[in-house]
């Protein structure tokens, strides 16, 4: 519509750290202004934060209980698939592989659990495909609120996710390869930070025993403070 301003708010945690050729270019194009849910991109772009999605979770005033040691956040993980996002590539052999290392690493796995995403994709993984690998039922879970009852959370993609927690503190790592993520400048950089700050790791196996090694879970956490104010809006 001529003359009609568009205003347009993030809509993935990608969008953070992937090449703004493969999305940002034509939104940019059509919009008057993009609100971003990083201060480094809101920086950069002259913008702010103002995502009616985010504050609708973060207004959420349920006292979520801990029930889970570690949640596993897993993506749409399917063993074949046309490529049909160009931001990742799904390696399905690695990332399942490092969900097993992880959990064969992790000291106390029995009370940690897997969060997977709804049904979309015709090989998705099941399920089932999990029992086979020797997770318990009550491991796999698809509720929400999963996040919110556990210790510490686990990705394995740049979700969505590690944004809509930030409000509440929930403690996180990541375990992917850079590689497989067609990254910004800008991204690369947050990611070589998060590394430095074993924040980030490439095998499941090094971020397990990281997690082993911890004396103090609390005060490790509270010394990311100010590096992740730095990027994100706690």
């Amino acid at each position: 519509k001529k003359n009609c301003k568009i205003y347009l708010d993030q809509h993935g945690g990608n969008f953070s750290f992937v090449n703004e050729k493969l999305y940002l270019f034509y939104e940019k194009k059509i919009s008057k202004k993009i609100y971003f849910w990083d201060k480094i991109s809101n920086k950069q772009n002259n913008s702010k934060f103002m995502s009616f999605k985010i504050n609708e979770i973060n207004n959420d005033k349920n006292l979520y209980k801990k029930k889970y040691n570690v949640c596993f956040v897993l993506s749409y993980l399917k063993e074949y698939d046309f490529q049909n996002e160009f931001h990742e590539n799904y390696d399905y052999d690695y990332k399942l592989s490092q969900l097993k290392d992880f959990f064969h690493f992790l000291n106390d796995s029995s009370n940690s659990v897997i969060k997977i995403p709804a049904n979309r994709y015709d090989n998705q993984i099941k399920k089932s495909d999990f029992y086979n690998l020797g997770f318990k039922k009550n491991q796999i879970l698809e509720s929400k609120s999963t996040f919110f009852e556990s210790n510490i959370l686990v990705f394995e993609h740049l979700s969505t996710v590690l944004f809509e927690t930030r409000k509440k503190d929930i403690p996180f790592i990541i375990i992917l390869k850079k590689k497989n993520f067609f990254l910004s400048n800008k991204g690369k950089n947050i990611l070589n930070k998060f590394k430095k700050e074993n924040l980030l790791f490439e095998k499941g196996k090094d971020a397990a025993l990281f997690l082993n090694s911890l004396n103090n879970f609390e005060e490790w956490w509270k010394s990311k403070n100010k590096f992740l104010t730095s990027i994100f809006y706690n």
